[in-house]
């Protein structure tokens, strides 16, 4: 589903918006679930989301090929420690 239809009325990026800061000022991460396409990373990022998963990232896959892809990937810490 492309991030134009997701998000497309005001209601709809008031329902994203309205947690996000509300998880936010009790210091809890938000993570966005079912990302498709880099357009709607670019949207929830933009809107503070911290984390998100989905097809764009990657598809579902054995723990261990998991584990090795976060090995290559880094965990992002490496780059908030620089």
């Amino acid at each position: 589903m492309r991030w134009r239809v997701l998000f497309g009325t005001r209601s709809h990026r008031c329902a994203v918006m309205r947690p996000n800061g509300a998880a936010h000022c009790l210091n809890l991460s938000v993570v966005a679930e079912g990302i498709e396409d880099q357009e709607t990373a670019d949207w929830l990022l933009a809107r503070g989301c911290d984390i998100g998963q989905g097809y764009h990232f990657a598809r579902p896959m054995p723990a261990d090929a998991f584990v090795a892809l976060a090995h290559r990937m880094g965990t992002g810490k490496e780059k908030e420690a620089a």
